[in-house]
């Protein structure tokens, strides 16, 4: 039966019978407090029909084997009217697509797991799209969890098989993905401008099917406008398609290039229209685009070049949201990922609508041809991406990077010290002699920059004693890169703990102060006797650095029994959470990230008196310093933890308002920005 809405356009009982058989499933599976956001409303379906269209309702819901009533099918409705926003909750569109499954042609069942804006699983289920192709079939259904790549499932077959976006190169015909209804976008305008790309190809369907196709290449790219100015999308329109698509390895943002924020309420408010294609593809359908969006969305070009590619989305990711928000391309040059870190990083930079590019840079390599080939490399990188502005950050970015952009002319040029680094904090021998050649190459690079950024007050000082800074022009000090505190939300410790848990968080270098925390933690596992009231735990890897511990030393000391390890984490929150104090016994940071993520979560803090280090916490109110290098010293202040157990609540608490009121990533990537003149 079709169920006329008015201006919402046509419901059939298939809509709201869809939904309630999808609430009914969630609740018992994940219990009664689950939170459903969903499109057919209990107040819509009394002003339709009321009780005699709930028992139709719950007829339905029957057939499909579900066992249901007027009274169940009502409570139902009730409990997936979620206004959604922040926190974790499912969107349920129980029936995209309502004219074309009238008419017989595609339509969707769309549900999705939201946690803190940002889809963590989704399903669409089509029952009448093909296997492969843009036709009619038998149905499937694609599904993805963030971070594990999407699949899809035949009906006929039930073998789910991996799917993937395909690669889009310019020239190419374009595949473009658009409603059967042409007053949902404007059709004619998106091909128009599109076709400045390659040979437009155009397919029609309704629902999210499009994000089906796309995801595995049977098109191109979904593109839609707001048809109106006014006009926002609902998040059960889009979170189950966006993250499937995503995580077949395209980027889905707004019209405008932002990414897609889902914790602003039933709706989209923060996002105008959709482009969803593989990354290439999507950077020129931004620019091209630009015109029927009524703005220059991409008001610069910024490259963020560094020196790993690892990390790139956990220290960078808040300045990369930031650049997105404020309608600026971006394009990220680092090292290739490792094989553990790949998936996430790709994702990642998806997620925030930023471009990779994969540099050749060995950051302990020293061989001259290894060296060239970098400074080529970067000449090559300017002349084919054309940036308007490049914030290069570690050494070896600022020593080739650098120059190269002021040699191609780059406008505004920001070199950001993140901290000095082996070559400046170990006193080996190998240390002092790497050290003589990187004051050479900052003397020479740093004044071509258009400005010169400090993480902290005694890393300026010393470059300024050092001479490398007598030529250049302007110089900042920001902290850090700021956290972001909606990320890492408070989680108090308001009572006592029994049990004390030190965490150090990092990567395995003897320079973070690694191997003080487990000569500390030794220590005290043998001058106490009350050791089931404490713990130590490590998690982080293996690097190439120089100063880095050897997989052999770790082994040894969980063997002994000092430590537990928890290795490379992709996500530090539950272990930061679960952790009474954080402890980063560091010779030397720009900003420690790790600190200020365990500020933000409440959690006491172990550190050195050294630079980037001692800025982050008050002494004595949200933590404790300690010198450089000292275990006994730092066995000591953790010592101060299992006899007043009171300090992990009052220092928490200090903590987290410490880093709300100086570490906030909004303000910190908003003065880096302004220092950049962007």
């Amino acid at each position: 039966a079709v169920i006329d809405k008015g201006a919402a356009g046509p419901a059939t009982v298939a809509d709201i019978a869809s939904q309630v058989a999808a609430t009914i499933t969630l609740r018992a599976m994940l219990g009664g407090a689950v939170r459903i956001v969903a499109e057919e409303s209990l107040e819509e379906v009394d002003s339709l029909g009321g009780d005699s269209l709930l028992a139709t309702v719950a007829a339905a819901v029957r057939a499909a084997g579900i066992e249901c009533d007027a009274s169940r099918a009502r409570e139902a409705l009730a409990a997936a009217s979620d206004a959604g926003g922040a926190g974790t909750f499912w969107a349920i569109d129980p029936l995209d697509g309502t004219k074309g499954y009238l008419r017989g042609g595609q339509f969707a069942v769309a549900i999705a797991l939201v946690r803190d804006g940002i889809p963590m699983a989704g399903v669409l289920g089509l029952p009448r799209l093909a296997a492969t192709g843009t036709g009619m079939g038998a149905g499937v259904l694609t599904a993805a969890v963030r971070g594990q790549g999407a699949v899809q499932t035949p009906l006929s077959s039930w073998e789910p098989l991996p799917i993937n976006a395909r690669p889009w190169n310019p020239g190419d015909a374009i595949r473009l993905a658009g409603s059967v209804e042409k007053g949902h976008s404007a059709s004619d305008s998106l091909e128009a401008r599109a076709a400045q790309l390659g040979p437009v190809e155009p397919v029609r369907v309704d629902s999210q099917a499009k994000y089906a196709l796309v995801a595995r290449g049977d098109a191109d790219t979904y593109l839609r406008l707001s048809p109106t100015p006014d006009y926002r999308e609902c998040i059960w329109d889009h979170a189950a398609g966006a993250l499937v698509a995503s995580e077949a390895g395209c980027t889905v943002t707004d019209s405008r290039g932002v990414p897609m924020d889902f914790s602003t309420g039933r709706r989209l408010t923060a996002a105008q229209g959709v482009i969803c294609a593989p990354p290439r593809l999507h950077a020129a359908l931004v620019d091209a685009l630009a015109p029927l969006v009524g703005e220059n969305t991409c008001m610069a070009h910024v490259a963020l070049i560094g020196g790993f590619g690892d990390l790139v989305v956990k220290l960078r990711g808040s300045l990369l949201r930031s650049l997105r928000s404020a309608g600026h391309r971006v394009t990220v040059c680092v090292p290739a990922p490792s094989t553990q870190a790949r998936a996430g990083v790709e994702s990642g930079l998806r997620d925030l609508g930023a471009w990779l590019v994969e540099a050749p840079l060995d950051r302990s390599g020293t061989n001259p041809i290894g060296e060239l080939a970098l400074r080529n490399f970067y000449a090559k990188f300017m002349e084919t991406e054309r940036p308007d502005a490049v914030i290069a950050y570690n050494p070896k970015p600022i020593f080739y990077a650098v120059p190269a952009a002021r040699r191609a002319g780059v406008p505004r040029i920001a070199a950001m010290v993140t901290g000095l680094g082996y070559a400046f904090t170990s006193s080996d021998l190998r240390a002092k002699v790497l050290s003589l050649v990187a004051m050479r190459l900052y003397r020479r690079a740093l004044p071509l920059a258009t400005t010169v950024v400090f993480q902290n007050n005694d890393d300026q000082t010393r470059f300024q004693h050092l001479g490398l800074l007598g030529a250049v022009r302007s110089v900042h000090v920001i902290p850090g890169s700021g956290v972001d505190l909606a990320h890492f939300q408070h989680t108090a410790i308001t009572e006592e703990p029994a049990r004390i848990d030190f965490l150090y968080l990092g990567r395995y270098l003897r320079d973070k102060g690694l191997v003080d925390f487990v000569e500390a933690a030794r220590a005290l596992r043998a001058l106490r006797e009350d050791g089931s009231r404490f713990g130590f735990h490590i998690a982080g890897f293996v690097d190439e650095n120089p100063s880095s511990v050897t997989a052999a030393e770790v082994r040894a000391w969980v063997s002994a029994g000092i430590v537990q390890d928890l290795g490379r984490l992709e996500d530090p929150r539950p272990a930061i959470s679960a952790c009474s104090v954080m402890v980063l016994p560091s010779h030397g940071e720009g900003m420690p990230m790790a600190v200020l993520e365990a500020m933000a979560t409440g959690r006491a803090v172990v550190t050195t008196e050294v630079a980037g280090c001692r800025e982050t916490i008050i002494d004595g109110e949200s933590g404790i310093l300690v010198p450089s290098g000292a275990p006994a010293a730092l066995a000591v202040a953790m010592e101060q933890f299992l006899e007043d157990p009171g300090l992990v609540v009052s220092m928490g608490i200090a903590a987290r308002q410490r880093a709300a009121s100086q570490f906030d990533s909004r303000a910190v990537n908003a003065r880096l920005l302004s220092a950049l003149g962007i």
